[in-house]
């Protein structure tokens, strides 16, 4: 993102990817701007 010049992004993931979206939503908040996860279990 920083190389890209992109200041927030909009993350979306399913199963194994919903858990990868929500640790960056959790790590680094103020790059993320919304989040859709999706999966049962596996989201923090």
């Amino acid at each position: 993102m920083e190389a890209l010049d992109i200041p927030r992004a909009i993350l979306g993931g399913y199963d194994w990817g919903g858990r990868a979206a929500c640790i960056v939503a959790a790590l680094w908040p103020e790059k993320v701007a919304g989040l859709a996860s999706c999966g049962q279990g596996y989201n923090i």
